[in-house]
């Protein structure tokens, strides 16, 4: 495309559906661009005016030192700034141009990370500043890659000062802690990382021996008798019989583990008393406490953290712990979002009722056969004291599984019954204690003439040959026989009434006692119906669906169960429970609102109803001697958007007494929350105790700092 040739706008639109598809390949050229700048772009795009767009412009992630332009630190990438491969970036530059050349043309490279072996493109470029230790001001800044090393950055250092032809022998590496004017000696055959020795925000000197192997900085100790010379080891900056003064050598990216070290290393210890037994609950609770407090004895300690009471319960050896843990803010879980499914239902009436069929949302796992059976005899306008259903299923062989009320309806755990089939449904006589279930099959008993029926049994005993004849088979040809047969015929249908005994099929005697199942074969199968319930009408009905919850809910799903006991060494069903019993005057609360397992991530986008005012927690706290807390709520952190490309922004009450919505840089005055707030996107809440408060007093929300 030539300089004087307009883009289009769908060239324009290929190009940045472009840039997330492009692969990465080593020492490729990638650019960085202002998020700012990128939004404008998008946004005339998508209007449709491309020549609104203005010339490139990285003003707003860029800052100059020393007369060079450098990016800002702790920039995020599709947030503050965006990567371009060369090609997308070639074709924004030729037709937008750029501001400023020297700042808003911003090149980075694909590097191999040596490590970890992939690729990555490194967005903050390093940089070291080597100097000679005789005149300083012969300087260089050297950039860095991720291939380099010790031994690789001297000759790099040795090449940029000039100082090439002197022998190596003669030359000397150190790096200048200027806090505490020492020098550190490097060795040239170190082929570490450099990140092992120094930092990007030190100084390493090159310094060149005179024909008595003596260099300008050893000559200046001399003469000064002040810094001194370390080798390349650690070196500390205060006398090191001090406890918990000590430096640690970096030995490959362990600087995060050595700053924890030495953050644990100067701090007191106190051994926890193991006897404690027999003490009171509220007296080891304060010592638990005081001996937390001698660690971390601090404001932040006195304001926001509180206590939390860990019960530890083993069910084979009766071993009760209990401990009393500190917190500096509660992270509560959510309900995760509920999965609904649909499952139909067919209710048998005896004629001339119809059946009925209902098409039920439940929630898996958790719908049972009690829960339906409300939703069912409610759309009857019946009540639980005046009718009875037994719930069943069956499969193709006619094998029949009666459901229990504490037993889910979907999904089926038998393999042999299909997941997906109906449940059957029978209204029967409250007073039933016990069923009995009647199968029709062909005279081979290979092939099943009707749905198998369960009848309502007031007494097991019941089942003789009157109750055949006069409740079972009439029952059978109501529902079952075709209408146009007049009763001299179905009085005529030769049939065998059998019970299964021993796993094989045998007549029914009057002797038979405790029975559960009967199967009549019939001679003849053209006179039955084929009637299963499925071609009714569907009615829709649903369970109750919770759509919110209050804060509430969430403390009492801090509760959860522990597989584990100390005692026996083993795992066991072992009941954990937790209980507050310390409250801060600082109350945090996190929400899990985030959702990570091993197959998938998700955000729980749940509404939650958050108390505004007066949010009382006693009822809550284990602790009978706590006194009485109020809460309100002074700041919220939300979170906008999914889990790839979110957003958080805050709402906080001022010490003026008013609201305001914090974006960034953006700061706006908001109206204050509604008392029962309800929201999905809260995800930390803050909230502040009020001092000295009544149960029955009013009190305005305090604004003092």
């Amino acid at each position: 495309m030539s300089p004087k040739e307009k883009i289009t706008r769908e060239e324009l639109q290929n190009a940045i559906e472009e840039v997330d598809n492009c692969p990465l390949n080593l020492n490729d050229e990638w650019y960085v661009v202002a998020m700012k700048w990128w939004k404008q772009l998008t946004l005339a795009l998508n209007k449709g005016f491309v020549e609104d767009v203005p010339k490139i412009e990285n003003a707003s992630v860029s800052e100059m030192k020393d007369g060079h332009y450098f990016l800002k630190p702790h920039l995020v990438e599709k947030l503050d700034y965006m990567l371009l491969p060369q090609k997308t970036f070639n074709l924004l530059l030729n037709e937008f141009g750029v501001e400023d050349e020297n700042r808003d043309v911003i090149q980075r490279k694909v590097q191999l990370n040596p490590v970890r072996g992939d690729l990555f493109i490194e967005v903050y470029a390093k940089f070291l500043t080597v100097a000679l230790a005789r005149d300083r001001n012969v300087k260089a800044v050297l950039p860095v890659s991720m291939e380099d090393n010790v031994k690789t950055l001297s000759a790099k250092a040795v090449q940029a000062l000039g100082v090439e032809k002197i022998p190596h022998n003669r030359l000397r590496f150190y790096i200048y802690h200027q806090e505490n004017d020492r020098y550190e000696l490097l060795t040239l055959d170190m082929k570490h990382s450099y990140e092992h020795f120094f930092s990007f925000n030190q100084l390493v000197l090159v310094d060149v021996l005179d024909d008595k192997g003596v260099g300008f900085i050893q000559q200046s100790l001399n003469r000064s008798n002040g810094s001194s010379i370390n080798g390349s080891s650690s070196y500390s900056r205060l006398p090191s019989q001090i406890p918990g003064v000590c430096g640690l050598q970096n030995l490959g990216n362990t600087c995060f583990m050595a700053s924890a070290i030495q953050c644990l290393s100067n701090k007191p210890y106190n051994e926890e008393e193991e006897n404690t037994a027999n003490k009171p609950e509220d007296e080891l609770a304060q010592l638990q406490w005081e001996q937390y407090k001698a660690r971390n004895d601090s404001i932040i300690v006195d304001k926001v953290h509180g206590q939390i009471k860990s019960t530890l319960i083993c069910p084979i050896c009766q071993k009760v712990s209990i401990k009393f843990d500190p917190i500096c803010f509660l992270s509560l879980p959510l309900p995760p979002r509920e999965k609904i499914e649909h499952r139909n239902f067919i209710v048998i009436q005896d004629p001339p009722k119809k059946w009925a069929q209902f098409s039920m949302k439940i929630k898996p796992q958790k719908t049972t056969v009690a829960d339906a059976t409300v939703v069912i005899l409610g759309n009857f306008g019946l009540r639980e004291d005046d009718s009875k259903i037994i719930m069943y299923t069956f499969d193709s062989y006619d094998n029949v599984k009666v459901l229990k009320c504490e037993d889910y309806v979907y999904p089926e755990r038998i393999s042999t019954f299909p997941s997906l089939s109906p449940i059957y449904a029978s209204i029967v006589d409250p007073s039933c204690q016990s069923f009995v279930v009647v199968k029709n099959q062909s005279a081979n008993g290979n092939r099943s003439l009707s749905v198998p029926l369960v009848l309502g049994l007031s007494d097991s005993y019941q089942v003789n040959q009157n109750w055949i004849d006069t409740v079972a088979l009439p029952y059978v040809k109501r529902q079952f026989f075709k209408e146009n047969l007049i009763d001299e015929d179905k009085e005529a249908l030769q049939y065998e009434v059998l019970v299964e005994k021993d796993g094989a099929f045998v007549p029914f005697t009057e002797e038979t006692n405790g029975i559960s199942s009967l199967t009549i074969r019939w001679q003849t199968s053209q006179h039955f119906n084929q009637k299963t319930g499925k071609t009714e009408v569907e009615r829709e009905c649903s369970v109750p669906i919770p759509t919110d919850i209050h804060l509430k809910d969430c403390i009492d799903l801090f509760t959860k169960e522990e597989q584990y006991c100390p005692r026996c060494k083993v795992h066991q069903r072992a009941m954990k429970k937790l209980d507050l019993w310390k409250l801060p005057e600082i109350l945090i609360i996190h929400l899990k609102r985030f959702n990570y397992t091993r197959w998938n991530r998700e955000k729980i986008d749940i509404q939650v109803e958050i108390p505004v005012r007066g949010f009382e927690l006693n009822d809550k706290l284990a602790n009978t001697l706590h006194e009485h807390v109020q809460y309100d709520l002074i700041a919220m952190s939300h979170h906008s958007g999914g889990l790839g490309g979110g957003h958080y922004t805050a709402s906080a009450i001022n010490p003026n007494g008013k609201w305001y919505e914090f974006n960034d840089s953006c700061v706006s005055e908001r109206n204050p929350p509604a008392d029962r707030l309800k929201a999905s996107s809260p995800y930390m809440l803050v909230y502040r105790r009020r001092h000295h408060v009544k149960a029955d007093e009013h009190i305005e929300m305090e604004t003092d700092e």
